[in-house]
């Protein structure tokens, strides 16, 4: 339907999330037209304010395999959310992407920092389809983007950026978030070789890939997940099964996922330094589109990623934005264009959807939305409730009229997710080539993190899918420097391990010593793994940070004593994370297996090569566990 004006999200949400979406999408979805063509145009009705009502909005079935019947759509990229949007779905599209040399991808320095190259130059040979302009077929639906002249420009004769998916050249937001993750492959890369000499490019690129594919799992599990879905919940993972097919549903593609186009704002927020809006002002979506000049001339991918992280989304309901309606490039309408892919894959109706998942059916208009004025336009559009096309229920249907706990839209988004986590033998969760202390890492991986650690950009919210929760206010360490350890505080008279003070025993399980560096440190990694009894939720609302110190020997062998605030607590999952500045990296505990984890620089060898003593307190709360010298393993 059309909105007159913006509608912000009331739930904290910023435009981090439709981006994210897009961005992910590219992944694990795309369609193509079928060859030779089969139009299936759009009749324009009468008296429409915007288009002809003598013409039509052009639309080309997509491809099938020709052997279904029904017709059964192809997915032209894999289900795995392996960051083919920015490495190519195959060799030949990624070989185009690299240098060759210490593992890196192309890019182009400026003065506003790195940025991707542009396809066709010089000193890129692609495959004549890489990137071609005409395979934008992407997000917003536009399916088929006349041809242009040269196709690795724009309508305006701007050229496009080189990705792994030509769809990244959308809008200039997913520019900005293509651009930021090639930053980060090469700043792994630069890590990898300084602390890897003797390894190839090709080791070091594939190294390098790994990680960032792993980051967009966890950032997409641990952030977005959560701020997207309306109802209901991931569920937390339970390890590879072979036995579940993790193909991309049609349903999740081109109908339940697409409701992230509803929360693509009018204008896409660029931010200065200061939080202010930039000289060249915001960036009007319908501006947006295809504009690599906003990254060229216009300061680069910071003031848009300032703007993504502190602006709220649109409200996901049955409006979406003028600029997605009325002024997409050659005359498309992006809701359109979704409803009728919805009608050519064969979908069927929202409350047809609803009944075959065993889902109480809408019996009238009155049930599907609270709002009488969208009730009212329903109706006039569509005469009978089982007539609702499954694109529109997914946007109208507010939950509100009755008692089910998890949207159906999310219902399916969630078995989408949950299905492609578990069949990815290489998930970064069970993937054998991370060590149990790579995992720990990226499992505390935010997206703040790597915009900090590859931009000029400080002091964002540890969370920037959500204004709802506080910026950091201090200055973070220079990429890849760790901080210096803050001196510990000389206790007047050490504890002893068996003062009355201490609440809770802990079980020392598993203690290793990684002498191998990790991708962004140069020092050796401590790894302590145990048990608590009586560590809970309960324990973390009684004070807003935990020390932990580790002694050696004796306690006055300080290893660690670090006092951190929780970045992290989920108390629905059970699940409380903690990360600090170094030397201690972070803690993580499971209320539902009672473990925890930490991991830390290690300082002196001698010191931890024997017995050690694991302090944890948080407010009244002390734990404390010793180990004994046969419990130490080393990890090469």
């Amino acid at each position: 339907m059309e909105q007159e004006e913006s509608i912000p999200t009331e739930n904290g949400g910023t435009d981090f999330i439709w981006v994210w979406a897009q961005f992910i999408e590219h992944d694990i979805a795309k369609v193509k037209p079928a060859e030779p063509n089969e139009p299936f145009n759009i009749r324009v009705p009468e008296n429409d304010p915007e288009f002809d009502s003598n013409d039509f909005l052009s639309y080309l079935r997509s491809e099938y395999t020709s052997e279904s019947s029904p017709r059964q759509q192809i997915n032209f990229t894999t289900s795995w959310l392996d960051a083919s949007m920015i490495y190519g779905p195959n060799t030949t599209i990624a070989d185009c992407l690299r240098t060759f040399e210490g593992g890196k991808l192309k890019i182009v320095p400026t003065e506003s920092g790195d940025l991707l190259p542009f396809a066709g130059g010089a000193d890129v040979n692609e495959p004549n389809d890489i990137n071609d302009v005409n395979d934008i077929n992407d997000v917003n639906d536009v399916n088929d983007i006349n041809d242009v002249n040269e196709p690795n420009e724009n309508q305006n004769g701007q050229r496009l950026f080189l990705t792994g998916d030509v769809r990244e050249n959308e809008n200039s937001a997913l520019m900005a978030l293509n651009t930021l993750f090639v930053r980060e492959h090469n700043r792994l890369a630069e890590l990898i070789e300084a602390n890897n000499p003797d390894w190839s490019d090709d080791q070091i690129y594939q190294k390098a890939r790994k990680i960032v594919g792993a980051e967009i799992q966890a950032i997409t599990y641990k952030e977005f997940l959560p701020a997207f879905l309306d109802s209901g919940e991931i569920s937390d993972y339970n390890g590879y099964d072979p036995n579940i097919d993790p193909a991309t549903a049609n349903e999740f593609a081109n109908a339940a996922f697409k409701v992230y186009l509803s929360a693509i704002s009018p204008e896409i927020a660029r931010l200065d330094d200061d939080m202010d809006e930039v000289s060249q002002g915001n960036l009007p979506y319908e501006d947006a589109y295809l504009n690599t000049e906003a990254l060229t001339n216009e300061g680069g991918i910071e003031p848009i990623l300032r703007g993504l992280a502190n602006q709220n989304h649109e409200k996901i309901d049955i409006y979406i934005i003028d600029a997605l309606r009325n002024e997409y490039p050659q005359g498309k309408d992006a809701a359109s264009i979704t409803i009728q892919r919805g009608r050519d894959h064969g979908f069927p109706s929202y409350n047809a959807m609803r009944r075959y998942l065993d889902l109480e059916v809408f019996t009238g208009f009155d049930e599907i939305n609270a709002d009488e004025n969208i009730r009212s336009q329903l109706e006039n559009i569509y005469e009978d409730i089982n007539d609702i096309d499954a694109f529109v229920g997914f946007l109208a249907d507010d939950g509100n009229v009755n008692s089910i706990d998890t949207k159906l839209r999310d219902i399916i988004i969630i078995d989408q997710f949950e299905r492609l986590r578990a069949a990815d033998r290489f998930w970064y969760q069970n993937d054998p080539n991370f060590e149990a202390n790579e995992r720990e890492f990226i499992n505390s991986v935010r997206l703040s993190d790597i915009i900090e650690q590859n931009t000029n950009i400080r002091g964002l919210r540890n969370n920037v899918f959500s204004t709802e929760t506080p910026s950091e206010p201090n200055e973070p360490s220079e990429p890849n420097e760790p901080n210096e350890p803050n001196e510990p505080n000389e206790p007047n008279e050490p504890n002893e391990p068996n003062e009355p003070n201490v609440t809770d025993e802990l079980s020392l399980d598993f203690i290793r010593i990684v002498e191998t560096s990790r991708w962004d440190m140069d020092k050796d990694l401590l790894y302590i793994e145990g048990s608590s009894l009586d560590f809970t939720a309960e324990n973390v609302l009684e004070g807003d940070s935990v020390k932990i110190t580790i002694y050696g020997e004796s306690q006055s062998q300080t290893v660690v004593e670090e006092s951190i605030p929780y970045r992290e607590f989920r108390s629905r999952r059970r699940v409380i994370v903690f990360r600090g500045c170094l030397p201690l990296v972070s803690l993580r505990f499971s209320q539902w297996t009672g473990v925890f984890q930490i991991v830390a620089l290690k300082r002196d060898l001698n010191l931890v090569a024997k017995n050690i003593t694991v302090d944890i307190g948080i407010g009244d709360y002390l734990g404390r566990g010793t180990s004994n010298s046969d419990m130490l393993t080393f990890s090469p």
